[in-house]
């Protein structure tokens, strides 16, 4: 995921900056995404699984910073979050 959203950040700046895509540089993200088009679908796939999670879970955005932080390190955290994200699983 973070190369996916890396790799789409680089060609925003690319193209915010007046510059284009080199064809190394395009076939470098046809061979990684599958597909010319490939990128574009998996940043979008992270968009809509991103606007999911913040339509469905009810917390606030500092509380769900501090359950995912706690996960990384509580057992009961990490269930917590997990039954938190359960109805977005099924969604996604």
């Amino acid at each position: 995921m973070r190369d996916a959203i890396s790799d789409a950040y680089g060609v925003r700046s690319a193209f915010a900056h007046g510059a284009r895509l080199s064809s190394g540089q395009k076939s470098k993200f046809e061979n990684r995404y599958g597909t010319p088009d490939g990128l574009v679908r998996v940043t979008l796939n992270f968009v809509r699984k991103a606007i999911l999670i913040s339509l469905l879970v009810t917390r606030t955005k500092k509380d769900l910073i501090r359950l995912i932080d706690d996960a990384f390190i509580e057992r009961p955290a990490e269930d917590q979050l997990q039954q938190l994200l359960l109805p977005v699983s099924e969604l996604v």
